[in-house]
């Protein structure tokens, strides 16, 4: 339930969508002639900031989409912007697989409208959904021509920025039905001189703007971005035909910024070929050199791989994989969608699952810059919206995820008072941050996901594996020490992150990981992975197992501290006689801990060896000075063995 006055956010949008009035407003223009031009036939879909609708230039006899802004989302200087942007850059772009804009300008009543190509076709992302991984062929036939179209766009100066599935329209066209259309480009880099001389920034360092299960990994910390960012995501298009799902998804968006910045991708289905392969291995490359550098190179590669004979396959790969549910098929509900960003009144809401979850968080807490920005209202005219349903995705606005500083220019807004613009984030010092994300606060952690990996402190890594354990994502978290461990192995001297390992290790999908991020954590690492070797011999010969190889083996091997070698010496040394033993004498007097009494206390006993093992096994250990056992026993038990947690 929400609390009073609170708001269900989902994909850092309203749900609520277009309230009854403004319904009502959008269906008011049916039938009517906008601009002196455009018979509007019927509305495709409505949103807090505006409707999209099917019209016909009454001259020309066309049929065209007419985007309409509500009148009172024009005293929002940002969105106004970012329309007038998206109008630019889709004009700017001549190409067959870009979706065409005609039109643009204000009506009488200051609302402002795009007119677009009319498209009827589904989108990409409804295709994977239905059939999930396509065959070979196919997915590369459909990515040669987004990457024709972003080659026009990198040539025109435009950089898309929220490339995905959702925002590729297939078309039948010319006896082919994967036509491609490539639409939004409502956060699109548009570097046209002037243009934004007397406009808001749309962005600042460290903000990150896009859909983070499809963006770069610059982008998703905030760094400027150009072509290659474009093409890094049509990488993870690619990989999502043919895998079907893409390689970092997950309900929580701040795992998946964390992956994305920590982690290879998954391995593709066995039956794509190595040429493939290697072609989305290059594109998802974190560094941006790394990529293929230009769309019209990937072109080239593609084609390579094709034989330059493009012809896709009716029949789907038999793939098991996870599926994207299903979406609505009408040709008018798949454009509105895509389109608008969001989905259409009439149509299931195409979203990644809980992108920006405010579970746990309500109205009156100390939230964060992103969700602070997000939930805030502003007044615009007679009502009050909120901030997150503005940098949302109607009108191709997709999610603004504030990692760091300003997502647009300006003061801030009283929630009292008319805006102009939205309110200025302040970046905060990174020690406060990493003290909130260690609470799981999920908007620290949000924002420093991309901090920690600019930053290269491990202590960083450390506060974001503590906060994901707060909040229950446990992967996340020990992917996040494993960062650090990178960085520092002395992170596993923190009694915190060793209650986390044993955390894990009591999750069995997670056991695995724990173990292996054990291994990297040094000396600490190294007697957490004997301590599970020795507690599970019997009660879990298999966790014992993976324990004990990854003990004998780098880095884990070198990390031993001394007490350590000797506690898994002594046993091979028993067995060998008192000699052996002996020789450790020394050793175990100036090192050893706790952990060898047990295993001396056991050779205290006179008797075992010889006939009828009525002779002292170590006698030799024994002198009439003094008993050496004994001391060494001694020093043993003063020392006490590592705590590793709790």
């Amino acid at each position: 339930m929400l609390d009073s006055g609170e708001e269900a956010f989902q994909n850092g949008v309203s749900v609520n969508q277009a309230t009854e009035t403004e319904t009502e407003a959008a269906t008011s223009l049916v039938g009517t002639v906008l601009a002196g031009r455009y018979r509007i036939e019927r509305l495709l879909g409505s949103g807090g900031m505006g409707s999209v609708y099917r019209a016909e230039h009454v001259l020309m006899r066309k049929a065209c989409a007419v985007k309409v802004l509500h009148r009172e989302m024009t005293q929002v200087k940002e969105v106004v912007a970012r329309f007038e942007r998206e109008a630019v850059a889709a004009a700017r772009i001549e190409h067959p697989h870009v979706a065409t804009a005609t039109d643009f300008g204000q009506l009488e009543n200051g609302s402002f409208y795009l007119v677009l190509e009319f498209i009827e076709g589904q989108s990409l992302g409804q295709l994977i959904g239905q059939h999930g991984a396509l065959p070979e062929e196919r997915a590369l036939v459909i990515t040669r021509q987004i990457a024709d179209a972003l080659a026009a766009a990198h040539d025109a100066g435009i950089v898309h920025r929220d490339l995905k599935p959702d925002n590729v329209m297939l078309v039948a066209k010319d006896d082919r039905s994967d036509f491609v259309k490539v639409l939004d480009f409502g956060i699109a880099k548009v570097q046209i001189e002037g243009m934004t001389a007397d406009q808001p920034a749309l962005t600042r360092l460290n903000t990150v703007m896009g859909t983070p299960e499809y963006m770069a990994p610059e982008q998703a910390r905030g760094e400027a971005v150009d072509a290659r960012a474009d093409l890094y995501t049509l990488g993870i298009i690619l990989y999502e035909m043919l895998a079907g799902t893409s390689p970092f998804r997950h309900d929580e968006f701040v795992v998946v910024l964390t992956k994305k910045l920590t982690e290879d991708p998954p391995a593709l289905p066995a039956h794509v070929s190595p040429a493939t392969r290697e072609l989305v291995s290059k594109l998802l490359e974190r560094t941006p050199s790394d990529r293929p550098q230009t769309a019209t190179e990937l072109v080239t590669r593609v084609d390579g791989i094709l034989g330059f004979s493009p012809a896709p396959s009716l029949a789907f790969a038999p793939v098991s994989a996870q599926i994207r549910k299903p979406q609505p098929t009408s040709p008018d509900v798949a454009y509105a969608a895509t389109v608008i960003g969001e989905a259409p009144v009439s149509a299931p809401r195409i979203t990644l699952a809980s992108r920006l979850r405010l579970a746990g968080v309500s109205a009156g807490s100390a939230l964060g810059p992103a969700l602070q920005l997000a939930k805030r209202r502003i007044a615009v005219g007679d009502k009050q919206v909120p901030l997150g349903a503005i940098g949302g995705a109607l009108f191709g606005l997709p999610v603004i995820v504030a990692l760091g500083l300003s997502a647009v220019s300006g003061g801030p807004v009283s929630s009292a008072s008319p805006a102009t613009s939205a309110a200025a984030v302040v970046d905060e010092d990174l020690s406060q941050l990493m003290k909130r994300a260690e609470g799981g606060d999920r908007t620290a952690l949000a924002e420093l996901v991309g901090r920690a990996a600019s930053s290269k402190q491990a202590t960083a890594y450390q506060a974001l594996g503590r906060g994901y354990f707060k909040i229950g994502q446990v992967d996340a978290g020990l992917r996040a020490y494993r960062s650090g461990a990178k960085l520092d192995p002395k992170l596993g001297e923190s009694t915190e992150v060793m209650t986390d390992l044993r955390r894990g290790l009591a999750d069995p999908p997670n056991q695995q990981l724990s173990l292996e991020v054990a291994a990297a954590l040094g000396t600490a690492g190294a007697d957490f992975l004997y301590d599970v070797y020795d507690a599970n011999r019997t009660a879990n010969a298999a966790l014992s197992k993976q324990a004990k190889g990854l003990l004998d083996s780098e880095p884990a091997l070198s990390a031993q501290s001394a007490a350590l070698k000797l506690v898994l010496e002594l046993p091979k040394a028993k067995t060998e006689g008192c000699p052996a033993v002996k020789k450790l004498l020394p050793r175990i007097l100036q090192s050893g801990d706790a952990r060898l009494v047990p295993t001396l206390s056991r050779m205290n006993d006179r008797r075992g060896c010889g006939f009828l093992g009525l002779r002292d096994c170590f006698a030799c250990l024994r002198s009439k000075k003094g008993d050496d056992l004994a001391g060494a026993s001694k020093a043993a038990g003063e020392r006490p063995a590592p705590k590793l947690g709790s």
